[in-house]
């Protein structure tokens, strides 16, 4: 398994779908379920972000890279 040096975090692209993720953590049984799995792949995250599958980076939309004021990504 490749690990990152550093341990990286993992931010909300805005404010609503934070509190829509925090939300999930007050709600019941499916809700609550699905607030532990992301929970669970944020720190998975966090510790390797090189886990899962990765993608082009020229294929992310430059709308959400100016949106989201996205500047940090080089390519691999």
């Amino acid at each position: 398994m490749r690990t990152s040096e550093k341990r990286i975090e993992v931010h909300f692209a805005d404010k609503g779908l934070k509190e829509a993720f925090d939300s999930l953590a007050k709600g019941r049984g499916e809700e609550q379920e699905v607030y532990d799995m992301i929970v669970r792949a944020l720190d998975k995250l966090e510790t390797d972000p090189f886990i899962g599958e990765r993608f082009r980076i020229k294929l992310i939309p430059r709308e959400y890279l100016r949106k989201y004021g996205i500047d940090n990504l080089k390519s691999l």
